[in-house]
C-alpha cells in the first residue's frame, strides 16, 4: 500500500487480514520457543557442570538468561527489529558452539558429543530461520 501523495509513508508487508496475522504469531511462537529451549538448555548445562569452566560457565548462564529475555520480547513486541535481533542472537549462539568445537574458545574445546550439542544447533537454527523470516515479512518498506 504505497502512498499516492508523497511515497514516504511506510508499507508493511504481509500484515493485512487474519491469516497473515496468524502467520506472524505462529512465527513468533516458533522463534520464542526455540529461544526458550536454547536458554533452558544452557541453564541446565550450566547447572550440570559448565559453571565450573572458566569464562565459558559465565557465558552459558548469561546466554540462558538472555535467551529467555529474548523469548519474552519476541512474544510481547512482534516488531521486525526484535525478530531480527533474536535471530542474530541464535545464530551467534550456534557460531559460539562451532568455534568452540572446531578451534576452542577461551581455552576450552567443546564437542558435538557433549550433551545436547547437536540438538541445540537444530533448535537454534530453526528459531533463527523462523525469526529471520518474520523480520523480513514484517519489515516496513519505503
Amino acid at each position: 500500500m504505497s502512498s499516492q501523495s508523497d511515497g514516504r509513508e511506510a508499507q508493511v508487508l504481509a500484515l493485512q487480514g487474519p491469516l497473515p496475522a496468524l502467520a506472524v504469531w505462529s512465527g513468533a511462537v516458533i522463534g520464542a520457543s526455540s529461544l526458550a529451549v536454547s536458554g533452558l538448555l544452557h541453564i541446565h548445562l550450566w547447572m550440570a557442570g559448565y559453571q565450573n569452566v572458566p569464562i565459558i560457565g559465565i557465558l552459558f548462564i548469561v546466554q540462558g538468561i538472555l535467551a529467555l529475555v529474548f523469548a519474552a520480547a519476541v512474544l510481547l513486541w512482534r516488531y521486525p527489529l526484535v525478530f531480527f535481533a533474536a535471530s542474530l542472537y541464535l545464530l551467534a549462539t550456534v557460531a559460539g558452539l562451532l568455534v568452540s568445537v572446531y578451534f576452542g574458545l577461551f581455552g576450552f574445546r567443546d564437542s558435538f558429543a557433549a550433551p545436547y550439542a547437536k540438538e541445540s544447533v537444530v533448535v537454534e537454527l530453526v528459531g533463527a530461520l523462523a525469526l529471520g523470516t518474520m523480520s523480513l515479512l514484517t519489515r516496513r518498506r519505503r
